[in-house]
């Protein structure tokens, strides 16, 4: 399972290191850097995306179910469900996000929480839509979440400099870097 690689929690994959986190599995580390990313997603959007960027073979829906509930044993990802809409979705704990800090390097503004998880459900459906279960080649994602956490100087070179600073503030960019 390939580890984002412009991604910041990628760096909690160390094998051998001292961390606390070197005993949990590439997919562990998968779903909490998806998790801090896109802020909340349902257990079917994270085994789609998952089970498209594997190399590991398929995953069933249970098996990827129970990666979430022993993870939510660990109290590094809490399940919610969205009290109007009755949609269930998965977030980071205070306990993820404090461990996940370092890994982050500077940030401009700290926090990982949805303000507004039902937006915010359906900016991932939108912009992941087709993509969950189809990778195209050269394209890649920025966040709202990474807009909002990093300095301008910190982000991929394609991002419009306009992004950052206004008062209203993209809900990310899909960009063919091809």
């Amino acid at each position: 399972m390939p580890i984002l690689s412009d991604s910041p929690v990628h760096r909690l994959h160390v094998p051998l290191s001292a961390s606390r986190w070197r005993d949990y599995s590439a997919r562990d580390i998968w779903i909490l850097d998806f998790l801090w990313r896109w802020k909340l997603a349902t257990s079917s959007t994270l085994h789609a995306v998952y089970c498209r960027d594997s190399i590991v073979g398929p995953c069933t829906a249970n098996a990827f179910y129970q990666v979430l509930k022993r993870l939510q044993r660990l109290k590094h990802i809490e399940s919610c469900v969205h009290p109007r809409h009755n949609i269930h979705y998965w977030q980071l704990t205070p306990k993820a996000f404090k461990s996940l800090q370092e890994s982050l390097g500077p940030v401009k503004e700290k926090g990982f929480k949805s303000e507004n998880p039902w937006h915010d459900l359906h900016v991932t459906a939108f912009q992941l839509g087709s993509w969950m279960s189809e990778k195209i080649p050269g394209v890649e994602f920025i966040t709202e979440q990474q807009l909002r956490r990093y300095k301008l100087d910190d982000l991929p070179d394609w991002v419009p400099n306009n992004s950052i600073n206004h008062e209203f503030r993209h809900d990310g960019y899909p960009f063919d870097v091809d």
